[in-house]
């Protein structure tokens, strides 16, 4: 559901669990698909654990958050980079309609730690590429969990790490 903070503050409460992840999510391929599973098996790992058997399945309600970055939000982080490709609304569309997210929200500052930082996520799943986490220091300080992806994914006979940014440069490449 694609839907604001306000909304799941309200809610925050009766979650097992919430996992979060955030970020641009243009030109969605592998490695933001990656990050979208391992938040998945965090999820029901983190919902399972709290229970003791037997459950029933319907008991489970953890949930997992995707803050996706609007158009204006990358533009000031992107300066310069013609950026985004696709609009907010059709990128957070797409995240929307992934089995397993339950919620999607705007970030709308250049920033994602205000998101962070109402919501007290119980795990936040990155990529392996990101260097700083935002968020990282206060999710640690009450006890929450902070996972990297541990691998990153590569473009097929390349080192190379395929990103928003290096499929773009790519099409630049092949496009002189």
């Amino acid at each position: 559901m694609i839907t604001n903070l306000e909304y799941l503050l309200k809610k925050r409460n009766t979650f097992k669990s919430l996992v979060f992840t955030n970020g641009c999510f243009d030109l969605f391929h592998c490695g933001h698909l990656q990050i979208i599973k391992e938040c998945l098996r965090y999820k029901d790992q983190k919902a399972l654990s709290d229970y003791s058997y037997p459950f029933y399945y319907s008991e489970l309600s953890g949930v997992l958050v995707v803050a996706v970055n609007t158009d204006e939000s990358i533009q000031k982080l992107k300066l310069n980079d013609n950026r985004p490709i696709i609009d907010y609304k059709s990128r957070s569309e797409i995240i929307n309609n992934i089995k397993g997210v339950d919620y999607v929200l705007p970030i709308i500052d250049s920033s994602v730690f205000s998101i962070i930082e109402s919501l007290r996520p119980d795990v936040i799943v990155k990529g392996n590429t990101t260097d700083k986490i935002v968020g990282e220091d206060f999710v640690n300080s009450y006890g929450g969990r902070v996972i990297k992806t541990k691998t990153a994914t590569k473009f097929s006979n390349s080192e190379e790490v395929i990103s928003t940014t290096n499929i773009i440069s790519k099409i630049r490449l092949n496009s002189e």
